[in-house]
């Protein structure tokens, strides 16, 4: 599975290319700040580009980060310092906590997923993936990222 939404796992879940090795401060796909995780073996935090794909009536660029040893309650609360502007949406799918910030315009989002754990409880975070969509998805659509339901009505 991939990063915050079960919508975006199984839409990006095929053909990821790794670009491996580097260390990033933002991501290049999107410009915006990329959290710091630990990096005990120094392989830095490059993303796996995933191939384009169709989100609604848009194509979403995608890059999948595994960072590791941050909790979903602490990168939350970074990104909400980081993304001035972005709207965020929180839900609970499959075992894992889903949070999505995204751009009103409809433009780009941040997606983060959870490792499992229970309802409620602060957790790992196991991926996040940065997007950008042509031409904007619609707003409506960002809240289903965190329960598989997107809903792509204008």
């Amino acid at each position: 599975m991939l990063c915050a939404t079960v919508a975006v796992h199984f839409v990006v879940a095929r053909n990821v290319r790794a670009q491996g090795g580097k260390t990033l401060t933002n991501d290049p796909l999107t410009g915006l700040p990329i959290p710091k995780g630990e990096d005990k073996f120094n392989l830095g935090n490059a993303p796996m580009t995933l191939d384009p794909t169709q989100m609604c009536k848009s194509t979403m660029k995608m890059n999948f980060y595994t960072p590791n040893g941050i909790k979903m309650n602490a990168t939350a609360t970074w990104y909400e310092s980081k993304l001035p502007g972005f709207k965020k949406v929180a839900g609970w799918n499959k075992d894992r906590t889903s949070i999505v910030f995204y751009k009103p315009d409809g433009t780009m989002a941040v997606s983060m997923t959870g490792t499992p754990a229970p309802k409620g409880q602060d957790s790992e975070v196991h991926g996040i993936v940065y997007s950008t969509f042509a031409p904007p998805l619609p707003e409506k659509a960002f809240a289903g990222f965190t329960n598989g339901n997107v809903d792509c009505r204008q």
